[in-house]
């Protein structure tokens, strides 16, 4: 089995990647961390690529088929001189986003 560690977990097992045109979904095993046990979770993963360069990532957190939780990641490529202004204006959006519920 071809485990890699990474924070805390280990990676366990790709269990199979689908290409969807600019999209991406990978299935995949984590051994996590609690205290001093370990959960077996596992994660479905969704990556596309959008206009303009970015990257949508959503994973779907579960274990024995019961939801734990969902991450969203998005990722965009700035050019240096722009990218702390975005990256401030952006961070803003997102906490009005959050205090929104």
């Amino acid at each position: 089995m071809n485990v890699k560690n990474f924070k805390g977990a280990e990676l366990l097992l790709v269990l199979n990647d689908y290409f969807f045109g600019n999209a991406l979904n990978r299935n995949y095993q984590v051994d996590k961390k609690a205290g001093t046990r370990k959960w077996r979770v596992r994660f479905n993963d969704w990556m596309s690529l959008q206009p303009g360069g970015v990257l949508l990532n959503r994973a779907q957190v579960t274990k024995l088929g019961i939801g734990l939780g969902q991450v969203t990641l998005v990722f965009v490529k700035f050019e240096e001189a722009t990218a702390g202004i975005v990256a401030d204006q952006f961070s803003e959006e997102l906490v009005q986003m959050a205090a929104a519920g």
